[in-house]
């Protein structure tokens, strides 16, 4: 049986219906290459020359406290800590939910040797694609005494880091 044979315009529906599937397929891998390619989804390893400078000991920061929390939620992370010297090194190493977060090691504001931390993180304004971003940040204290352990805590909770004695 003929499709055509119902109607005249039968016909050329089928073809304006074809067409227009057509256009829809082809606009939408369109969006999706822009995306990848714009919003730097198609890859989202880390970058090794950003990762090797953010884990550099000497980029490291002196551990302070957030000057304000709000806006700030504990974020997530693994975490290693080192001693060289007289200088303690936190680090933390994780994926943010999408790019443009801003992640900080900060050292809680209680008085207590060897400080404790919390890792914070604070998600961008503006809308993001969700691509798992990672991240790396350390931070450093003085102590003059060894350091056998310092306490982060995260939105998992407190972890115990043991701190690894580098000699040099």
């Amino acid at each position: 049986m003929n499709l055509c044979s119902f109607s005249p315009n039968v016909g050329r529906n089928v073809y304006a219906a074809t067409h227009l599937c057509v256009l829809m397929v082809s606009w939408s891998a369109a969006m999706l290459l822009h995306v990848f390619l714009f919003c730097g989804c198609a890859d989202h390893r880390v970058n090794k020359s950003s990762a090797a400078a953010a884990s550099d000991r000497s980029d490291c920061p002196d551990a302070k406290p957030l000057d304000d929390i709000h806006g700030w939620d504990l974020g997530t992370g693994k975490y290693h800590a080192e001693q060289i010297h007289d200088a303690v090194f936190v680090f933390a190493k994780g994926s943010t939910p999408t790019p443009g977060y801003d992640v900080r090691i900060a050292q809680q504001k209680i008085t207590i040797f060897p400080p404790q931390f919390s890792l914070y993180w604070k998600a961008p304004s503006d809308v993001r694609p969700a691509v798992l971003t990672p991240y790396v940040r350390c931070v450093k204290f003085r102590s003059q005494e060894k350091v056998t352990a310092v306490v982060v805590q995260d939105r998992d909770g407190k972890h115990n880091v043991n701190v690894d004695q580098v000699h040099d």
